[in-house]
């Protein structure tokens, strides 16, 4: 979806979608293999993580559910 202007879009997520990202890798999830799940950059999750520590991690409306759906399915295959 390109913009006549030539700005990109920029994908918004959830403040759950960004906590549940937090939670896996204080919880032992590598990083990277979260991020690739989540579909978004390894320095975007290393941001989440930082503002979470820093108690200002925000997030979006709604249109980030679906991430959060195929991160939650990648792990519970993982943890079988």
């Amino acid at each position: 979806m390109s913009k006549k202007d030539g700005s990109k879009h920029r994908a918004r997520y959830t403040l759950e979608i960004k906590l549940k990202a937090v939670r896996l890798v204080k919880g032992g999830h590598e990083a990277s293999v979260t991020a690739r799940a989540l579909g978004v950059p390894k320095q975007t999750l290393s941001d989440w993580i930082r503002l979470a520590g820093e108690g200002q991690l925000q997030g979006a409306g709604e249109d980030g559910a679906r991430h959060l759906k195929k991160a939650t399915a990648y792990f519970a295959r993982k943890s079988l």
